[in-house]
């Protein structure tokens, strides 16, 4: 099964010593089970079935089709054995010709079509059950055109010899090829989640002698013919019920019991033609249906199944989640530890010019690259995006050690979707002795968060006290800060990038008034303040000031906003978007002058259309930050209800110098613009890279070239130089 959860063709191969084995097995197997059915059933000159057919569709499906010859030499040793003198050897060379080419052909047509055994699904069942059909019929045609032209059957006869062949040869493959594949199945070792055991041993003989018990009763001894109908659902009763309870396995099961009826009918009881033949379409009507029934249960058990996996795997890398590092975090603390959170710069420009299937490759073969690295990790997982997780028992020396070699593994190209690509990344490291996982992992995150903001292609070590007691002091002091109020928003203007540099809004930015250190930036503080609990306490005062600072500035110039960064633990939570217009408004505002700003790596999660959908219906507006370090489509975007993305620092540091950046970042504003999403280009430090940035088309802009982050009377001034202000 694929990380989609779709079956797949699983041919058995032998080896070339093992070819001849398995030759000489089918061909004894072959005429000895030709010979079996002949010579015990009590109807001359009639056989209610052709195990023959069903091990020959296995042989060929399984084994591979170059072993179609031994049916012509299977069928020339029979004709030798019987010394039939109704025809020649000719004739039967002849009929083992069309007999192996017509299967053949049947089989290459299920392999070209996609047709899985076991069916696990009910398409492939139902293909399947049409399959044998069909192959009977023109095998039975031809072989009767064959020996009417041989004069070895009458014309007269044709019809009745026709309907022979073709429901004996469509018995023994519905009835025997699916018994024959699970028992070579198990023989071989060979499980397929098809074949998984369901129910109880007991059960299923049970199950098996009462199906074999009703059909003999039903069709061999009571000889109900007129009312066959009711003899046919007593039987289909039981069938039924092992096929629906234990999937595949449990149909071929209850088939086998049909099978050991059948074959049991034939031998002890003397019945003509007509009847048996009677009997062979109760057995093919029980055998489609149990065959369907099973896929359906199977269908049902591989998607629960599929389901529980998806829980805590990543679909497109199978590597383990985020519910599953979040269980990994939940777990003891170690004697040492490290984890290395890992991002690929720049990925998300895969998105432009390249397919979601060429992407995923991409995406793959990072993953294996890492992987290859790490093998004896404790826990190894995609995170979000394009960001994955490490973590492994060891000290400071030791996650340095491992940052790079997986550094140093990417210096070669990756190969990928028929290409090559490079690619640079930004590690984050947490380590310490005795430390919960969870502050590691959320050390690590902001030490990855801190290389890709200094331009990626670096590795950061979490500055961190690994003295409880600091962590502790910090943690009172930000309880403190929270209830003297001592947290205060900067904002960082956003301009428009023609010549007067306009300033079209402003971002609300987080800052600590500390008593002693003074002023400090949210890489201060930021993650412990996370861990603490504390964020979601000070974030509605953070929309609530910045919609004081909304309204004010809409006094002043008319279209002002005001862009505030919230958490995903606020987003995905839905007390919070319910309140945000309620607090907006108090402030004075109105939810259309605020942009919400939320990381690339919360909206490549599948769970974020609702979500964005609920803060979108707000009436705020919704900006996506950090763009191009991710993995978001821009259709992606279109349906999520995104109305601004900006640029990451990491696309706009190279638009001065790099054509390719130049071509790439231009393509991704004509297509945004395209699906009406406007692109500000964010971390401008440089009048080349704005300069740059407005070449390609870009109408807005932020960073410390055109305005630093100032307080909101400094803001008012830096407002006061418009005429309009």
């Amino acid at each position: 099964m694929g990380a989609a959860g779709s079956p797949t063709l699983e041919r058995m191969r032998a080896r070339p010593w093992q070819s001849p084995i398995v030759g000489a097995v089918f061909v004894v197997a072959w005429v000895a089970l030709d010979w079996t059915t002949l010579a015990l059933h009590r109807a001359p000159g009639f056989s209610p079935w052709y195990p023959g057919a069903g091990l020959t569709v296995t042989l060929l499906y399984r084994f591979g089709v170059r072993y179609a010859p031994l049916v012509v030499v299977a069928e020339m040793l029979r004709w030798t054995l019987y010394h039939d003198p109704a025809y020649a050897l000719p004739t039967a060379a002849i009929q083992g010709v069309i007999v192996g080419g017509v299967y053949a052909g049947g089989v290459l047509l299920a392999h070209r079509s996609g047709l899985v055994l076991p069916s696990v699904r009910v398409r492939d069942a139902l293909a399947f059950c049409g399959l044998a059909l069909l192959l009977a019929f023109v095998t039975s045609a031809l072989s009767v055109a064959l020996h009417a032209s041989a004069g070895s059957l009458s014309p007269s006869g044709a019809m009745d010899q026709f309907r022979v062949f073709w429901l004996g040869d469509a018995v023994g493959i519905l009835a025997f090829a699916p018994v024959l594949d699970l028992a070579i199945s198990a023989a071989r070792g060979y499980a397929p989640a098809a074949y998984r055991r369901v129910l109880p041993a007991w059960a299923e003989l049970s199950a098996v002698a009462l199906i074999a018990a009703l059909n003999v009763v039903a069709l061999g001894v009571l000889r109900l013919d007129p009312q066959r109908a009711i003899v046919f659902a007593l039987v289909l009763v039981p069938v039924a019920a092992l096929a629906a309870a234990g999937g595949m396995r449990g149909a071929i099961i209850g088939i086998a019991a049909v099978d050991v009826a059948l074959v049991a009918i034939a031998i002890v009881s003397r019945v003509d033609a007509s009847q048996v033949a009677g009997g062979q379409l109760d057995v093919i009507l029980q055998t489609i249906l149990a065959l369907v029934l099973g896929a359906m249960t199977s269908t049902r058990e591989r998607l629960r199944i599929l389901g529980r996996w998806l829980l805590l795997h990543d679909a497109r890398t199978s590597l383990p989640n985020r519910a599953a590092l979040e269980t990994w975090a939940r777990g003891p603390e170690s004697s040492a530890m490290w984890v290395a959170c890992i991002d690929l710069d720049a990925f998300g420009l895969l998105d432009i010019g390249m397919t979601r299937r060429d992407a995923d490759a991409v995406l793959q073969a990072a993953c294996e690259t890492i992987g290859a690295t790490v093998s004896d990790a404790q826990f190894f997982g995609r995170f979000e995006s394009d960001a994955f997780v490490v973590a492994h028992a060891g000290d400071r020396e030791a996650a340095l050690a491992a940052a790079e070699r997986i550094a140093r593994a990417f210096l070669t190209p990756l190969r990928a979707a028929g290409a090559e690509f490079r690619f640079t990344l930004s590690i984050g490291i947490a380590h310490g002795v005795r430390r919960d996982r969870r502050a590691l992992l959320i050390e690590g995150l902001a030490a990855m968060a801190e290389a890709s903001e200094a331009g990626g292609n670096r590795a950061v070590v979490f500055a961190s006290a690994d003295d409880p007691a600091d962590r502790a002091r910090l943690a009172s002091e930000l309880v403190r800060a929270r209830d003297d109020e001592q947290f205060l928003l900067h904002y960082q203007p956003i301009h428009e990038l023609d010549g007067e540099r306009r300033m079209v809004g402003a971002e609300a930015l987080l800052r600590w008034q500390h008593p002693t250190r003074g002023l400090l930036r949210p890489a201060a503080f930021l993650t412990q303040l996370e861990l603490s609990g504390l964020l979601a306490d000070i974030e509605p005062w953070i929309v609530r000031e910045a919609a004081a600072t909304a309204s004010e500035l809409r006094a002043r110039v008319p279209g002002m906003r005001v862009w505030i960064n919230i958490s995903a633990g606020a987003l995905f939570d839905p007390a919070f978007v319910e309140a945000l217009p309620r607090i907006v408004r108090r402030a004075g505002a109105q939810p259309s002058e605020l942009v919400i700003e939320v990381t690339e790596r919360i909206v490549s999660g599948d769970e974020i259309g609702p979500v964005l959908e609920r803060l979108h219906a707000t009436g705020v507006h919704v900006a996506i930050d950090d763009f191009g370090t991710g993995h978001s489509s821009l259709g992606r975007l279109r349906a999520a209800r995104v109305d601004i993305i900006k640029l990451d620092r990491s696309l706009v540091a190279a638009i001065d110098s790099d054509r390719r950046a130049q071509s790439m970042t231009s393509a991704l504003r004509e297509l945004a613009e395209g699906i009406a999403v406007t692109v500000v280009g964010e971390g401008i430090e440089t009048e080349a890279e704005a300069g740059a940035l407005q070449r390609c088309g870009y109408r807005f802009g932020q960073g410390y070239a055109l305005s630093e982050p100032m307080d909101r009377a400094a803001l008012r001034a830096y407002l006061a130089r418009y005429p309009n202000a």
